[in-house]
């Protein structure tokens, strides 16, 4: 499921006679400001000759410059703190900016490496080469005034075993703030949600550069989980009713695909004979995978437990998911030729899967008996743990044909990073400049999607491609 992420915004805060831009996350900060006042001359009635004392005063302002009237430009005081380093040559500078008057219009950042960029603090950066860098951080106040600070930074690890060199491209958005890209097919048609000019959450096709509104069932918001070769997506959206069910869109049209009973339902996966699977609440108020095909929903039941979920499906019609067990534990199930089996996990006692391509190889989700979840891969009915970028957590979303597998880990710093996994190596995606990002989908021809935090703070959706 996607969850939404509220953003604090770096902002200049007013103090008296001070402004201050403040770190994510850190209180807001004041300090002491020199200002200049008014003040009436403290000598009256002046005589027309000064006496002898006040010229002397006079003379020594004069050639000191002590008495010179305080500037009323504004005064930058501009603090850059050391870089702070993960793999792949990212680097994260953070610092505090003051100004006296006005307030801080924008931040430009020059890398060093022919890159030059706007963002608030923190900066972030990715190296594609190993070598020492100078920063240049400047920044611009709305009275006019400039101020500029460097920090040298050196990059040892632009080329590590976890480090790609593909190309992160933002899909934009359909007018909204936000997007998130969810599957892909071999055509490079893209399919997934993002906010609209008015604020709603609409399902998008993205193709030939152009973000479409694949609209809704009447209600206010959808979004596209799948799509196949023929260009058929599937999702789930409001109905003009305030029902919640399962589409399946094509040609311009989108139909609703029922449900098992109950008045809830959700597509999450087509292949490319237009065969659909999801989960619908039962009339019993169960929740139930199941397989649509041909105009006919059927349950594919569970491994024993109450509830069931299928989540992909391949061109022979296997089908995976998740299903509690008669014990009450969530595992991984395969289901081929009218039979749904248990997976296993990974030595913990919950498992996910999320995905199958058409060798019959199973991408997902387990807890390890550390009590970690790590993505892994199943095939030839043996599960292997796919490990992480260095951090405690990993999730595999999607599979290809290569077996090629794609989804998040937390990196040794402790975010999360979009990653591919192929022949054994976990491969750090990258960001669209910000500090996170996960990949959602991977097509035959290695192409990724997913979403992935901007350098200005927003979510939106990306393709990967070399």
């Amino acid at each position: 499921m996607i969850k939404s992420v509220d953003q604090e915004k770096i902002c200049a805060s007013r103090s008296s006679g001070a402004k201050v831009t403040n770190l994510p996350g850190e209180p807001m900060m004041s300090s002491l400001a020199l200002t200049s006042t008014n003040r009436k001359h403290p000598y009256k009635n002046i005589p027309r000759r000064l006496p002898t004392i006040l010229v002397a005063i006079c003379l020594i302002c004069l050639s000191t410059g002590i008495c010179q009237p305080v500037s009323s430009e504004a005064v930058i005081t501009l603090d850059v703190f050391e870089p702070e380093y993960s793999s792949c040559g990212n680097v994260w500078i953070n610092g505090v900016v003051l100004t006296t008057d006005g307030t801080i219009t924008r931040i430009s950042w020059d890398w060093g490496d022919g890159n030059v960029a706007d963002s608030w603090f923190p900066g972030s950066h990715r190296y594609r080469e190993n070598g020492s860098y100078t920063v240049t951080v400047t920044t611009f106040c709305s009275t006019g005034e400039t101020e500029s600070a460097s920090v040298s930074v050196t990059v040892a690890n632009a080329e590590g075993q976890y480090c790609n060199y593909g190309v992160m491209t933002d899909l934009g958005t359909l007018g909204g703030d936000q997007s998130v890209a969810l599957s892909i097919n071999n055509r490079g048609q893209v399919v997934g949600q993002s906010t609209t000019s008015t604020g709603e959450y609409h399902a998008f096709l993205w193709q030939h550069g152009e973000m479409t509104d694949v609209g809704t069932l009447g209600g206010d918001w959808s979004i596209a989980y799948g799509i196949n070769s023929r260009g058929q997506v599937v999702g789930q959206s409001a109905t003009s009713t305030d029902a919640i069910l399962a589409f399946l869109w094509q040609d311009g049209t989108m139909t609703d695909l029922g449900t098992l009973g109950g008045a809830w339902s959700i597509a999450w996966a087509i292949n490319a004979r237009g065969q659909v699977v999801g989960e619908s609440r039962t009339a019993t108020g169960t929740y139930h995978a199941f397989l649509w095909k041909d105009g006919v929903m059927t349950d594919l039941g569970t491994l024993g437990g109450s509830n069931s979920a299928a989540y992909g499906i391949n061109t022979r019609g296997q089908v995976v998911g998740t299903s509690l067990t008669s014990t009450g534990e969530a595992h991984a199930f395969l289901w081929k030729d009218g039979e749904m089996s248990d997976i296993g996990t990974l030595g913990g006692d919950e498992s996910y899967a999320n995905d199958i391509n058409d060798r019959g190889q199973v991408a997902g989700i387990s807890l390890t008996p550390a009590g970690a979840y790590h993505a892994f891969l199943w095939k030839d009915g043996a599960m292997s743990d796919l490990g992480t970028l260095g951090g405690s957590t990993s999730v595999a979303y999607g599979i290809n044909a290569r077996g090629q597998v794609v989804g998040t880990s937390v990196i040794s710093t402790g975010e999360y990073c979009a990653f591919l996994w192929k022949e054994g190596v976990m491969v750090d995606l990258g960001t669209l400049g910000g500090g996170w990002g996960s990949a959602w989908g991977i097509n035959d021809r290695g192409q990724v999607v997913g979403q992935s935090e901007t350098s200005g703070g927003a979510y939106h959706a990306f393709i990967w491609r070399r």
